[in-house]
C-alpha cells in the first residue's frame, strides 16, 4: 500500500516494519498539541528558511532513506547511540498531512556534517548516511532511524546536539525547524548556544529521549540500547491581510 509509513522492502532491510502500516498508540494523543509550530505564511516561512536550514543544509538531492546507520552496499554501522525519531506533520486545522516530504539533516557522532562548508579536521563516518527524507501518508506520520548527534563549533559558535528537519507539501507551503534533546550537559551546552536561544518558544524544540518501551504499540522492531524522540510538527494557520 503506497499510503503505509514504510514500504515493505525499505522496513525489512530496516527493521522497521510497522504493524497495519499506522502508528495505533498516536490515536489517542491530542493533534493540536504539536511540540513546534512551522510557519507556511508569507512573512514567516522565508525566515524560517533562511535561518533554520542553516548552513549544512544538503548541496545534493537528499536520498529516500529513512535508516541513517546502515548501508546495504556495506557491512558496516555508523558510530553512535541509535535514535528513532518520529511524529506527525499536521496541517493549520490540526489534520494530518498527506504526502508532505519530511528531510532530516545532521551531524554524525563526531559533530562533523557531511558537507563542504564544515572544514573540521573531524573525520566522516563511512557508515551513516548524514540526510534522508520520506514522504508520509494519510496519517502524516514520518519515521526515522538515525543516531544522537553531537554538539560542534561552527565559526565563533557553539551548537548544542540537534537534527535539522524541512518539510515540504504544495498545500501547505514548506519550513523547517531543528529538534534538540532533553539533558542537563545539553542544557549547559544550549545556554551558550545563540542560535538555539535566538528561536522564538525555544524550549518548544526540546523533547526527552524516551526508552522504545514508551512505545511498544508502535510494533517497530528497535534496535537494543536505542533511544526514541517522539516530535509532531504543525504549520500556522496563514494570516490575513
Amino acid at each position: 500500500m503506497t499510503s503505509n509509513l514504510l514500504n515493505r522492502r525499505q522496513a525489512i532491510k530496516n527493521g522497521l516494519l510497522v504493524a497495519g502500516g499506522t502508528f495505533a498508540s498516536f490515536a489517542s494523543l491530542d493533534l493540536c498539541q504539536p511540540n513546534m509550530l512551522m510557519g507556511q505564511d508569507i512573512e514567516i516561512a522565508p525566515k524560517l528558511i533562511r535561518t533554520e536550514k542553516g548552513p549544512f543544509y544538503p548541496k545534493g538531492e537528499i536520498p529516500a532513506d529513512r535508516d541513517l546507520t546502515s548501508d546495504p552496499k556495506k557491512t558496516g554501522t555508523a558510530d553512535g547511540k541509535v535514535l528513532y525519531l518520529f511524529g506527525r506533520i499536521l496541517g493549520p486545522d490540526c489534520k494530518p498531512i498527506n504526502k508532505a516530504r519530511v528531510e532530516i539533516w545532521q551531524a554524525d557522532s563526531n559533530g562533523k556534517y557531511n558537507h563542504p562548508g564544515d572544514s573540521s579536521d573531524k573525520k566522516l563516518d563511512p557508515n551513516f548516511g548524514y540526510f534522508g527524507h520520506v514522504i508520509t501518508g494519510s496519517n502524516g506520520l514520518y519515521l526515522f532511524k538515525t543516531i544522537v548527534p553531537a554538539s560542534y563549533s561552527f565559526r565563533d559558535l557553539q551548537r548544542a546536539p540537534h537534527i535539522h528537519i524541512g518539510v515540504v507539501n504544495r498545500e501547505v507551503g514548506n519550513a523547517s525547524t531543528e529538534v534538540y534533546f532533553a539533558g542537563k550537559e545539553d542544557d549547559r551546552i544550549r545556554e551558550k548556544d545563540r542560535v538555539f536561544q535566538s528561536r522564538k518558544n525555544p524550549k518548544r524544540l526540546i523533547v526527552p529521549k524516551q526508552d522504545p518501551d514508551d512505545f511498544v504499540s508502535l510494533g517497530v522492531k528497535f534496535d537494543g540500547n536505542s533511544v526514541c524522540c517522539h516530535y509532531d510538527l504543525a504549520f500556522v494557520k496563514k494570516k490575513k491581510k
